[in-house]
């Protein structure tokens, strides 16, 4: 998930088993953030412990139950019950029986081909289960009102997505079946890698590199001399003006001899150039 975020910096294989805050220190949202990431990883790997990777609790609690939907020919739906279940350790939960096309996050078309149940052979359905950040664009009860209307947002949230998805297969038993989704889910994640760089680019005859001051000019401190750029009039074809940039400096302080701040030039393309 990303959003307005300083840095993320939970770390499973540090074992950080809380963050602790110190007195007239300066608190960040990335320390809020881990102590919450560490959490639920505890939470998360004990549920997975005890219940395993996926399950339902017993009796009327257990939820997404499948069962099959009459009446519905050529589109075949499916009825899933309300209740809880645990994916990985993740709680996730249906709060009213639903079914397959009408699935709260399934944004399912049951006109689109795409979307409908296999209609020959035999086929898997298996629970997608993940995070999305959820902002004060997406649901304004979030934002704080007494700040103003509209306001500024304050912290966003993350919220447990599920879908009931279905998979073809062409395997005759069901450790065949588990195999080809096994393969199917494990292609689903993504493993490509963003490598970014950032380079100056060339310097070109018409640029203003003459008029960019360089890493170790005054300039860039805090005690850099003052320099003043003002537009001078010049000549032009008639009809039309045009204007030149003279320039001027104080001297350089005391302080750091040989400062000297960067002037304009003629020589510069002028930003203060104009047309009549």
């Amino acid at each position: 998930m990303q959003a307005d975020f300083s840095r993320t910096t939970f770390d499973p294989a540090k074992h950080f088993s809380a963050v602790l805050a110190q007195q007239g220190r300066v608190s960040l949202d990335a320390d809020f953030n881990e102590q919450a990431a560490i959490l639920l990883r505890q939470l998360r790997t004990a549920i997975t412990d005890i219940v395993g990777p996926a399950g339902a609790p017993a009796g009327d609690n257990g939820g997404f139950e499948v069962s099959a939907v009459t009446g519905r020919k050529p589109t075949e739906d499916l009825a899933i019950s309300a209740g809880r279940m645990y994916v990985g350790g993740v709680l996730i939960e249906n709060d009213t029986s639903t079914t397959y096309f009408n699935q709260p996050d399934g944004f399912l078309n049951a006109d689109d081909e795409g979307d409908q149940l296999p209609r020959s052979g035999s086929f898997v359905l298996y629970l997608r289960v993940w995070e999305r950040l959820v902002t004060a664009a997406q649901d304004p009860s979030i934002r704080e009102v007494a700040l103003g209307d509209p306001g500024p947002d304050t912290a966003a949230r993350a919220r447990t997505v599920w879908q009931v998805a279905a998979h073809a297969v062409t395997a005759t038993s069901a450790t065949g079946a588990a195999t080809q989704l096994d393969e199917f889910t494990a292609a689903l994640k993504p493993t490509g890698q963003l490598k970014a760089d950032a380079k100056t680019p060339p310097v070109r005859a018409t640029s203003r590199a003459s008029c960019r001051s360089t890493p170790g000019s005054a300039a860039r401190r805090t005690s850099s001399t003052g320099s003043r750029c003002t537009p001078a009039a010049r000549p032009g074809p008639p009809g039309r003006g045009s204007a030149a940039v003279t320039g001027s400096s104080a001297a350089p302080p005391s302080s750091g001899p040989g400062r000297t701040p960067p002037s304009c030039s003629p020589s510069c393309p002028s930003p203060a150039r104009w047309s009549r």
